[in-house]
């Protein structure tokens, strides 16, 4: 708590405290493949309003030390076992407070293109995993504003079906 000094109109010193400001930051993933895009029921939900969400982390007010990108990345290996392309933000979304009096939330959704993996869900982070078409993910709990930024993926124009590495050949010898 940091105590901020008396009014100088005070007759005698007074000291009030502010407490510290309570906020999160969602960084959420859009991965898609084929058409489809992944989600996770994480076993703390990161979402107040859907036990499905894209795979991701909040970030506390303690943290932000490192780049939002780089922890993006290092949750995706570690909760799913992934290596995801290159980010663009597609969307966020801020929210209120909750009923608990847990802080304000702000959510950034990137969305990426599936790089390599097997989607292996690790059991002490997440309940699962799936690939949901955009269709299937309207019938799904998934919030409205996540299902805004499927959207403005799913517009975008992409250079393939999925990602490839560039082969290098060696030239034949004569």
């Amino acid at each position: 708590m940091t105590v901020l000094p008396a009014p100088l109109s005070a007759s005698r010193p007074v000291s009030r405290t502010v407490p510290p400001a309570a906020y999160h930051v969602g960084l959420f993933a859009l991965i898609h493949r084929r058409g489809t895009y992944l989600m996770v029921r994480p076993r703390q939900p990161l979402l107040p309003d859907s036990p499905w969400s894209p795979p991701g982390l909040l970030l506390g007010a303690g943290t932000g030390q490192g780049l939002a990108e780089q922890q993006l990345r290092r949750t995706l290996l570690s909760q799913l076992s992934l290596a995801v392309g290159d980010f663009r933000l597609v969307g966020s979304h801020a929210g209120r407070p909750d009923r608990q009096g847990q802080g304000a939330q702000l959510h950034l959704v990137f969305a990426t293109e599936y790089a390599s993996g097997l989607v292996n869900p690790q059991a002490t982070e997440l309940r699962g995993a799936e690939w949901f078409t955009p269709d299937e993910l309207r019938a799904r709990a998934v919030p409205a504003w996540v299902l805004d930024a499927v959207a403005l993926d799913a517009s975008a124009p992409r250079e393939s079906a999925g990602f490839r590495l560039p082969f290098w050949r060696r030239p034949r010898l004569t």
